[in-house]
């Protein structure tokens, strides 16, 4: 509940006696000036709930917190708009759909992750089936003319059979550095999850993964 106003008419006795002293004048009005800037900032709480009414000077740090991706050459008009796209957008960051449709929408292609295999998953064991002579137990290394062929040695720790990295095909062969650029700016602050490495690249012609940038 706020002091009541005006102060002058609500001091005790033994003050209002001064009451039209210019001394006891000024402290009323500072006094009176003070609830009511209090006052309208209570009221205006509520307005940090509507990007078009926050005041301007909280902008950019609520664009920090929502992943608003501001910058400093933005207007007014633009931060509030970002901050708006970026509350309704919030319950997406980290999942792939608006990932993907943000780098789509930049190399105009059709994202997706990638994997050589179906699955990573080796047999050291077969059931010798009659049906299998011809499949092989275990490939040691390539025979020259499938790349692809042997036993995939994990050892450097950023393979994508290790959980934590992502490898995104973003379907273009032939980005520019500022179409990376613009990807990596993107989903940089909202769709990687803290300590997860993200290749971006392409699949080659032998299903090879060719790599642009990691981030």
């Amino acid at each position: 509940m706020m002091f009541p106003t005006p102060i002058k008419n609500h001091l005790p006795d033994i003050m209002s006696e001064d009451g039209d002293d210019a001394l006891m004048t000024a402290f009323c009005e500072k006094v009176d000036k003070i609830i009511g800037e209090i006052n309208r900032d209570t009221k205006g709480l509520a307005g940090f709930r509507d990007p078009m009414k926050m005041p301007a000077q909280f902008l950019e740090a609520a664009g920090v917190a929502f992943f608003a991706g501001m910058k400093a050459s933005d207007s007014e008009t633009v931060k509030r708009q970002k901050l708006a796209r970026a509350i309704e957008n919030y319950s997406l960051l980290g999942l792939w759909t608006p990932c993907k449709q943000i780098i789509d929408g930049i190399a105009g292609g059709s994202a997706k992750l990638y994997a050589e295999w179906v699955t990573s998953g080796v047999w050291l064991m077969r059931g010798n089936e009659v049906g299998e002579e011809n499949n092989y137990m275990a490939s040691m290394g390539s025979d020259g003319i499938d790349s692809l062929l042997g036993i995939y040695m994990i050892g450097e720790g950023d393979e994508f059979e290790i959980p934590g990295n992502i490898y995104i095909d973003v379907d273009n062969v032939a980005l520019t550095a500022s179409q990376i650029a613009q990807i990596v700016e993107q989903i940089s602050a909202g769709y990687i999850p803290a300590y997860f490495i993200v290749h971006l690249g392409y699949s080659g012609t032998g299903g090879e993964f060719v790599e642009y940038i990691v981030l």
